[in-house]
């Protein structure tokens, strides 16, 4: 993996520069994106956090973290001990990287904060072993959009 990797957390200066990073990695629409990309930055009770990966001062990747959020998962956990993370993308060019890999590291250090037992995510099924190699356990699934979406967890 390039040195040049860097992971922070973002901030409310960010929100045009992210807005953009989320249409370009996770083919969001703008909208969503700066909905999203607001509710995270602009965040004031420190219960939400978007970690961004940079290439020097390029942004290549996000991870979004939350605190709770209710979520189909409260079918096979407790949500109150996990922190949740929502999402993780990497423009196309920086996949197969270990960027991925990377921002989940991050995303666990800083989910510790949260003083939760472990931290939860869901993804389609043909992401699960991206998420296992990364030692999250597969807990549960549901179907969403006639899809099945996979829910996985990694204890601390």
């Amino acid at each position: 993996m390039n040195q040049n990797i860097k992971i922070s957390p973002g901030n409310r200066n960010e929100i045009s520069d992210v807005v953009r990073l989320m249409i370009k990695s996770d083919h969001r629409d703008e909208l969503w994106a700066k909905h999203r990309a607001s509710k995270y930055l602009l965040n004031e009770n420190k219960d939400r956090l978007i970690l961004l990966a940079r290439d020097k001062n390029d942004l290549i990747g996000y991870a979004g973290i939350v605190k709770y959020d209710d979520n189909p998962a409260g079918d096979f956990v407790n949500l109150d001990d996990y922190s949740w993370i929502t999402w993780i993308a990497v423009l196309p060019e920086y996949r197969n990287k270990g960027i991925g890999s990377l921002l989940l590291k991050f995303a666990e250090q800083h989910s510790k904060d949260f003083m939760k037992k472990g931290i939860l995510l869901d993804c389609r099924e043909k992401l699960l072993p991206f998420y296992e190699r990364n030692g999250y356990n597969l807990i549960g699934s549901y179907m969403k959009d006639n899809s099945k979406t996979c829910v996985l967890e990694r204890l601390f």
